[in-house]
């Protein structure tokens, strides 16, 4: 039987832990839902996890040894534990109930028949004082391991008496202070998970896991991971952006043709017709940015949650038919916003710019739409405004640096020439578009995950909604 956390890992320098990636299941078995069916584990510890390795030259992560864990709705009382109220008992708990010697250290010692339960270095406080343990307790071991893995010692050693007293009445010295080099946000987050409070802690070992996983992947491993999407799916990301380049393609067309046409080739077209091209020219790039947009974020969230299943371009794109409403309705929303705040002063243009870049996302997974995915799209980019003003600007930055090298490295061709040629070199480095905005919508679709983690959120919600195709109405 597998524990609280088992589940798939491979290999990978993402991973909150080196040589360790979890590969999430979108129809995890029963065993990976340990917490949710009730059953506390109560003995967590390096000991009791297995690395396996799979077919893939990577590790399946086991949580082993269930011999005292309990379903949390148990009526059974728990023989020789402490009294809830160590104050009422004469001398301390660990000294009433471990029939150990004082000398056995704290990750050796083991519980017994009518003792505490669980191995004294990883146990909770409230394991400590003989209360009744839930899934909290787990966490609280999970952060000991955690702390254990980056620091090479847990928080407390010494006997298991003295570490039974320091599980609940010392502060465990935060990593920073130890003098590790670790992020300070990782280091918070374990000492959260070492609250003496359940309450203060992570909410689920699955929130933690996000939460860890979040705080240890910076800009530079999102960005590798986006260049690694792109280029391991590269013919299912060029199938998706042929598919919505359609309208632009057909419109450059159009445009190229008209420019060549005729005597008066290369003079100025009339002002109808030159507002007419203009205006179906900005309508298909909004239809044709929008649909990469979502199709690529239903891809890279599939990828997040089940890695090993294969690339499916039709699944992506009936998602996006089921919702082809309220997706095109809010971005049609968001960019009438974005351009009123760039024609009526710049600046609040570019502040809408970053909190509605991930309407798209948030459309497609979490199903709202309208102002209110508006609104859920800043509250996501509120969690970390770095990341988010990051990614916006490389969507600037990469568009822009393609047309300049495409405008330098093409020929413009002779003087009588010089003013057709340059219109259609135009029109043609805006079809390199094809290549720049999946990429650019990977890392949106990526920054939109890592949000989501940094709010201890899971992958089944988003998958149960691409499954159901749903939409939550407008508030």
């Amino acid at each position: 039987m597998a524990g609280p956390w088992a589940t798939s890992w491979r290999n990978s320098g993402g991973s909150p832990f080196p040589g360790l990636r979890r590969s999430s299941n979108r129809c995890a078995p029963p065993s990976t839902r340990a917490h949710q069916r009730g059953i506390v584990h109560r003995d967590l510890k390096p000991a009791n996890i297995w690395l396996e390795p799979n077919p893939l030259g990577g590790y399946r992560v086991k949580v082993l040894d269930f011999g005292i864990a309990k379903l949390v709705d148990e009526e059974e009382p728990q023989v020789g534990a402490a009294p809830t109220n160590p104050a009422t008992a004469s001398g301390t708990v660990a000294d009433q109930n471990l029939k150990i010697s004082p000398a056995i250290p704290a990750s050796r010692a083991l519980t017994q028949a009518g003792a505490i339960l669980g191995t004294p270095a990883y146990m909770s406080p409230e394991q400590c004082r003989g209360e009744e343990a839930d899934a909290r307790s787990d966490i609280y071991s999970l952060g000991v391991i955690a702390y254990q893995m980056l620091s090479g010692t847990p928080p407390f050693e010494g006997t298991a008496v003295a570490v039974l007293r320091a599980h609940q009445d010392k502060e465990p010295p935060s990593l920073v202070e130890r003098g590790l080099k670790v992020p300070s946000a990782v280091s918070r987050l374990i000492l959260s998970a070492l609250h003496k409070d359940p309450s203060r802690r992570p909410e689920s070992g699955i929130a933690f896991g996000h939460l860890l996983r979040a705080r240890t992947e910076g800009l530079g491993a999102l960005y590798r991971r986006a260049f690694a999407i792109y280029s391991e799916y590269f013919p299912e990301i060029i199938k998706v952006s042929l598919l919505a380049h359609i309208p632009v393609i057909l419109v450059a067309a159009l445009t190229i043709s008209l420019t060549w046409a005729g005597p008066e080739a290369g003079k100025p077209v009339p002002l109808f017709v030159g507002l007419s091209f203009g205006t179906l020219k900005i309508a298909a790039t909004f239809v044709t940015s929008s649909t990469i947009a979502g199709l690529v974020a239903i891809i890279v969230t599939r990828l997040a949650a089940a890695p090993l299943q294969p690339v499916s371009v039709r699944s992506a794109v009936e998602v996006l038919r089921r919702n082809w409403w309220p997706f095109f309705a809010t971005g049609l929303l968001a960019s009438v916003w974005i351009l009123l705040g760039l024609v009526l002063l710049v600046v609040p243009g570019l502040v809408l710019t970053v909190r509605y870049s991930l309407w798209a996302p948030v459309v497609l997974m979490e199903g709202f739409q309208k102002g209110a995915a508006l609104r859920r799209s800043r509250e996501l980019a509120t969690r970390s405004w770095r990341i988010t003003i990051m990614a916006v600007l490389f969507q600037f930055a990469v568009p822009n640096l393609v047309a300049f090298v495409i405008g330098k490295l093409l020929p413009i061709g002779s003087s009588e020439h010089r003013t057709l040629v340059t219109k259609t070199v135009s029109e043609l480095s805006a079809l390199s578009s094809v290549l720049v905005l999946p990429l650019l919508s990977i890392v949106v679709a990526l920054v939109f995950l890592k949000l989501r983690r940094l709010g201890g959120q899971d992958w089944g919600e988003l998958m149960d909604h691409i499954g159901e195709g749903t939409t939550r109405p407008d508030r």
